[in-house]
């Protein structure tokens, strides 16, 4: 629930979903409600693979201990 998914503290990324399984709507709301989370809109195709891959690897070059 939307509570449950306020209080997460980890750090998180969401490449945004665009389908009947994974709405996009779904993938805005978690963003905007986990504190400090980052979202990838654009994933899937053309230039955006490269841009994403690099914010993943950013992002969890960040997040790891030790890395």
């Amino acid at each position: 629930d939307r509570a449950t998914v306020t209080a997460i503290r980890t750090p998180c990324l969401v490449l945004a979903g665009a389908d009947d399984v994974h709405p996009r709507a779904i993938s805005d709301e978690i963003a905007a409600l986990v504190p400090g989370c980052e979202l990838i809109p654009e994933w899937k195709t053309g230039p955006a693979v490269d841009a994403a891959r690099a914010r993943v690897r950013a992002f969890l070059a960040a997040h790891t201990p030790g890395a």
